[in-house]
């Protein structure tokens, strides 16, 4: 047997408007995945974010201007992380081969210490300089071992 449909006519206007719109409801939120935000927010919070806005813009402007807000700030966010790249301070771990991000390891600080090894630091930026302030390092280093040149480093260890 086989049903057929038609479009228009007295079939469809006699469709009740509220169960048209039921179902229009329902097919858009069956292409949402929850699961997906979910995975967004401990990959990225900015992922998070740039999927909740577009689902927003979507949603008030229409999926046309949706996706191009989309774009534009996906592009926002690129160049977000782009300007800031990540930065690093390396050090050596006891038991570990190579040098190593000292964020990565929260011991390395305190295992200097213990091992009477002075960390001093030579041409450091200053972007970098308020990255050690707001973490604190800079206070643990001793800002008097901050050098602005390799060489007044190099004078300062033999003094």
């Amino acid at each position: 047997m086989v049903a057929v449909l038609i479009v228009g006519g007295p079939v469809l206007a006699a469709f009740p408007t509220a169960a048209l719109g039921a179902l229009v409801v329902y097919a858009a939120l069956r292409l949402v995945d929850a699961g997906e935000f979910r995975r967004f927010a401990r990959f990225r919070r900015s992922e998070l974010t740039l999927a909740l806005a577009t689902t927003a813009a979507v949603l008030a402007v229409g999926v046309l201007y949706g996706v191009l807000a989309a774009i534009a700030l996906s592009i926002l966010d690129l160049l977000r992380r782009v300007s800031r790249p990540h930065d690093g301070i390396l050090g050596f771990v006891p038991g570990v081969t190579g040098m190593h991000d000292v964020d990565d390891v929260h011991g390395l600080c305190d295992e200097l210490d213990r091992r009477r090894v002075m960390v001093a630091l030579a041409r450091v930026k200053q972007d970098l300089q308020q990255d050690l302030r707001r973490s604190g390092l800079r206070d643990r280093i001793g800002q008097e071992r901050i050098f602005p040149t390799l060489p007044t480093a190099v004078a300062a260890f033999h003094q």
